[in-house]
């Protein structure tokens, strides 16, 4: 089936002047991307370099002899790709070094998400240390995870976010300040948002000592609303409410789009599920980002809301739900055959009220999404 896939530049020349119609409704999801990043076509100096504070992410450290091993064996990711040494201070200078970050997920053991998370080389200790940024509101569900399956080991499990903070940078070829560490942001491949060339985003993680004003520097400052904006605007979850602990699978997140899994590393918690669906299975729902109202009620809204398509008679089973939203930006679980139809969909708010919504497909994702749901 054909399906358009709009990128940012192509979806900026329909928002003028177009305020209804499926075409505008989706091109609108993407407009914040149109101003932040371009096609491959367009060089890295006319992008602003941008950043954000990210004050509600946490930092948990998992520090001793066997800490790699010990988490190698609850993420979906393979943590021996995870630098081991290396510079803090460059960000992806050299394509073929490991990176100092990876993106993954904790499973339980039904093979269910319970978290997301950026694995860090901890540059104090390398060997013996790894740092997990993950959102405040998973930070004891994650603790109690950790020390459930400690047993034994003689490790080091904390919450050691009063000694750091979290920094989203795009854009930037800036090199981190003395102290700070980071890479790529992990999450698209070569760490790029629209094309696989110098267009990036980074993750960073700042010790308190030095503080984010070093790392903003240079940066346009986006408030955190406007990464929100942004995020959900490009598709990319994060957090507990657009993976409902313990009530989704990695793969209706888009963990194998995001490079936040390994086919071929060894054992982990959850794995026989998650392998089992994508050697032999199809993913027909997956988030896909959503475009509201102008006018929606963001008080009718809450996570888990029904999605029906707007033709469904009464009484029908939902085919997707509702994720994280803020504004007329959200995210949700829809089927893919939707987005690449354009089917036009509808939110059933808790006061019973339809509001129409339209999905897309980020630019970032496979050229042809819709034939793995075929």
């Amino acid at each position: 089936m054909a399906w358009r896939q709009l990128t940012p530049v192509a979806a900026a020349p329909l928002l003028r002047n177009v305020r209804c119609g499926p075409a505008a409704e989706t091109a609108a999801i993407t407009h914040r991307l149109a101003r932040s990043f371009s096609s491959s076509t367009s060089t890295n100096t006319e992008l602003p370099a941008l950043a954000a504070h990210l004050p509600h992410r946490r930092v948990v450290r998992v520090a001793g002899e066997g800490a790699r091993k010990f988490i190698q064996g609850l993420v979906t990711q393979d943590i021996n790709n995870l630098a081991d040494s290396g510079p803090a201070g460059e960000v992806g200078a050299s394509p073929s070094a490991k990176p100092r970050v990876l993106y993954a997920f904790f499973l339980n053991a039904q093979g269910r998400v319970l978290l997301d998370t950026f694995l860090h080389q901890d540059p104090t200790a390398p060997e013996k240390s790894v740092l997990l940024d993950c959102d405040a509101e998973t930070v004891a569900r994650l603790l109690t995870h950790l020390k459930r399956y400690c047993l034994r080991l003689k490790l080091q499990i904390e919450d050691a976010s009063a000694q750091f903070d979290v920094v989203w940078r795009a854009n930037s070829k800036s090199l981190l300040p003395k102290g700070c560490f980071g890479d790529r942001d992990p999450r698209v491949v070569g760490g790029a948002m629209v094309s696989t060339d110098v267009h990036h985003m980074q993750r960073l993680i700042v010790p308190r000592a030095v503080g984010v004003t070093e790392a903003l520097a240079g940066h346009r400052i986006l408030s955190l609303k406007e990464y929100h904006d942004f995020r959900l605007g490009a598709g990319l979850g994060e957090g507990p409410q657009d993976f409902p602990p313990e009530n989704c699978l990695p793969s209706e997140c888009n963990l194998d789009y995001l490079n936040g899994v390994s086919w071929t590393k060894g054992c982990y918690l959850g794995q026989e599920l998650t392998s089992r669906t994508h050697f032999t299975g199809v993913t027909r729902k997956r988030l896909l980002p959503l475009q509201l109202p102008s006018d929606v009620n963001a008080d009718d809204l809450a996570v888990d809301q029904p999605i029906f398509p707007a033709t469904a008679a009464e009484g029908a089973r939902p085919s997707g739900k509702l994720r994280g939203h803020q504004g007329q930006r959200a995210i949700g679980l829809v089927p893919v055959e939707a987005a690449a139809s354009g089917q036009q969909l509808v939110v059933v708010g808790k006061s019973g009220a339809r509001i129409p919504v339209t999905a897309a497909f980020p630019a970032w994702w496979p050229k042809d999404p819709s034939a793995a749901a075929a």
